[in-house]
């Protein structure tokens, strides 16, 4: 098996999970010492979003526009 008992997944019910299931997707890169802000971590949406790369990720929708510009300082 490849992910063994580490992977898991459950369904996101509220945008209060989505948010806190966002920033822990973003902040990984930094945790992991790939770079001193998670902005810097070219392969994140963050990092598109914020270069304007709109070709990559999809930031029409008021809520993520809104997490993207949150996450600015991390």
């Amino acid at each position: 098996r490849l992910w063994k008992e580490r992977y898991f997944s459950r369904i996101i019910e509220t945008v209060r999970q989505f948010v806190a299931t966002f920033e822990y997707i973003v902040k990984n890169p930094q945790k992991a010492n790939l770079v001193t802000y998670a902005r810097d971590y070219r392969y994140s949406g963050l990092y598109h979003y914020l270069h304007k790369r709109a070709d990559i990720i999809d930031c029409r929708g008021r809520l993520v526009t809104a997490l993207y510009e949150s996450c600015k300082s991390f």
